[in-house]
This record gives structure tokens, C-alpha cells and sequence, in this order.
């Protein structure tokens, strides 16, 4: 069973474990309607490592998306994120972001590996490469309506006049991450080397009571978000 990078710092704080889709998560750390409640009211932060995260690069890369997704699709615009389905891939809640001259794909598979399978055999007939960054790195969603104003105090970025869908990457005590905006539902993606997930939580907690920010489960995100 697959393990996120948080796995260690979430059993130290207590949290209940359950599987999911072949991932060990964390089920929830309080009862779901304290959860809920420091979502609505304050920060929450979700381990959502158990998205995939495949990144595709390469000449073909954008007539290989399209031939993915099911017709009428929104555009993947570059520096920016889409929601889009896939017609012939067995995945949902998925995004594609579009840095640089790559695609990241982040999307809740059934099963990882036969969904990074299924891709890289679609990705055959095109001058496309696979690269799986799922176990290299971590990520996790804050959301709440504090979100924005503790990204705003403690990151080195200007994101109070960043639009839904947009990305940007940063640095910050040596940790590279990218940052994703969801104002709608209130929600910040953050994406990071899974080597420093132990350092990003240990920040997290150190802000914790500054920003009222506590950890939520599977449970919760999925009362929530699903």
C-alpha cells in the first residue's frame, strides 16, 4: 500500500488511518465536524498526496492532450490550470497544469499504476515523455477563509491578485513549490519535494495557532469537496 510523505507526522498526531484507492491516508485527525468547522471558519490542511502527479513534456505534448480529453473540453492555457475529463482514462477530480513547457497532470486515479500504464501506453503514437512525480513529491490543499491571508503573510509571493486557475512557483527556506488558487472553494494546492514535507508541516504547526489552522482528513475533504 502506498504511503504519503506526511504518513509519519499524521500517525505522531493521532490521526486515524484508513485505505484509499491504494494509498494509506489519513482518515481524520478530530471529529469531521471540527474538521468541517476549522474549514469553514479558519484554515484546514489536507494531505492530498494521493493524487497522481505525472508530468508529460515533449513536441507532441499539446495534440496528446487533446486526443485525451473528452470533446468540448476547456484549453489548458500556459501558467494556468484547467478541470478537464479524460474519455478513455479512469480518473477524476482531474486538473492539468500547464508550467513552462511541460504538463502536470493531478488527478485521483483508482489505481496509480495502471493509470500511469494506461497513459503511457496512449502516449506511444506521439514524441511525448512520461515522468511520474507522484512518490517525489507531496502536496496539500489549505483551505478556509484564512487561507489566503497566512499564504499572503508567510510566502515570498504576491498572491492576493492571483485569478482562479492560476500558478505560480516560488522558493521558500530552500523548498521549491508550486502554488495553485481555488477562491471559490476557498482552496490553496501547494505541491512539494516529498523529502520536505516533514519541514512544511513543522511551519504549518508553528503558525497554527497565529491563522487557527488545523489538519483534516480523507473524511472531511471528501464531505467537502467530492
Amino acid at each position: 500500500m502506498n504511503q504519503s510523505p506526511f504518513y509519519d507526522v499524521a500517525k505522531k498526531a493521532s490521526a486515524e488511518m484508513a485505505e484509499h484507492n491504494g494509498w494509506e491516508v489519513a482518515e481524520k485527525f478530530n471529529a469531521c465536524d471540527e474538521e468541517i468547522n476549522a474549514t469553514k471558519n479558519g484554515v484546514a490542511v489536507f494531505d492530498v498526496s494521493f493524487y497522481s502527479r505525472i508530468r508529460v513534456d515533449g513536441t507532441d505534448s499539446q495534440p496528446f492532450f487533446e486526443s485525451l480529453l473528452k470533446e468540448g473540453a476547456v484549453p489548458v492555457i500556459p501558467e494556468r490550470q484547467a478541470n478537464v475529463k479524460f474519455k478513455d482514462l479512469d480518473a477524476i477530480d482531474t486538473l492539468i497544469q500547464h508550467q513552462g513547457k511541460n504538463y502536470l497532470i493531478v488527478t485521483q486515479a483508482s489505481n496509480h499504476q495502471s493509470f500511469l500504464d494506461s497513459l503511457t501506453s496512449l502516449a506511444e503514437s506521439h514524441q511525448v515523455n512520461i515522468s511520474d512525480e507522484t512518490f517525489s513529491t507531496a502536496m496539500v490543499s489549505i483551505c478556509g477563509p484564512s487561507a489566503l491571508k497566512l499564504m499572503k503573510d508567510k510566502f515570498p509571493i504576491d498572491i492576493q491578485h492571483l485569478e482562479p486557475g492560476d500558478l505560480v512557483a516560488a522558493s521558500l527556506f530552500f523548498m521549491k513549490f508550486v502554488i495553485s488558487i481555488d477562491k471559490e472553494h476557498q482552496r490553496i494546492m501547494v505541491i512539494l519535494p516529498s523529502k520536505m514535507a516533514s519541514q512544511a508541516w513543522d511551519m504549518l504547526q508553528k503558525y497554527g495557532e497565529q491563522y487557527n489552522i488545523q489538519p483534516a482528513g480523507y473524511k472531511t475533504w471528501q464531505a467537502l469537496f467530492a
